[in-house]
Formats: structure tokens, C-alpha cells, sequence
């Protein structure tokens, strides 16, 4: 059996990639915006919780996500929405 004239491996990778840049780069921004917005309590939800100091943290060992591997932060990202929902009812309703 002949190889495919495109190889879609590289044009596979380069897209997982990105999105793993995208992935850090929005848990980076997250915690950011949340101290910028004014958010000193911790809040939490589902596996992750942030410090009030600026980091988003995984709640079972208390690292940062920022610094976990790219599957892992892959996985936690859907919980980031929640996250911000509760900070905002924490700083809106105390």
C-alpha cells in the first residue's frame, strides 16, 4: 500500500500544539483577570480552586495548573467557566 501524498501528521501536531499554548495560556490569563477583577477569597470548584493571589491550583495537591503537564491542564480546562461563575458570585454576593 502507497503513502498518502499529504502527510496529515505534521498539520495534526502543529494544531495540538496551539491548542496547548492556548490551554496555558487561558488558565495563565484566568488567574490574572481574577485578581485584577478584585477576587481575595478562595474560590473553588470541582477539582480546581483559585488562591486569591493570582493562581489557579489543582485542590488535591495544591499545584498550579500552569506548571502541570498539557494533558492534565487539557483536562481541567472545562472546569475554568465554573471557576470564574463562582468567583463571581463570591465577589458579588459575600
Amino acid at each position: 500500500m502507497a503513502a498518502p501524498a499529504n502527510n496529515p501528521f505534521p498539520s495534526i501536531y502543529d494544531k495540538q500544539e496551539q491548542l496547548s499554548f492556548d490551554i496555558l495560556a487561558a488558565f495563565t490569563s484566568a488567574g490574572a483577570e481574577l485578581q485584577t477583577a478584585g477576587v481575595t477569597v478562595v474560590v473553588q470548584y470541582l477539582e480546581i480552586y483559585y488562591d486569591g493571589g493570582g493562581n489557579i491550583r489543582r485542590r488535591y495537591d495544591d499545584t498550579r495548573v500552569n506548571v502541570l503537564p498539557s494533558l492534565e491542564q487539557l483536562r481541567l480546562y472545562p472546569q475554568l467557566n465554573g471557576l470564574f461563575i463562582e468567583a463571581a458570585k463570591t465577589t458579588l454576593y459575600p
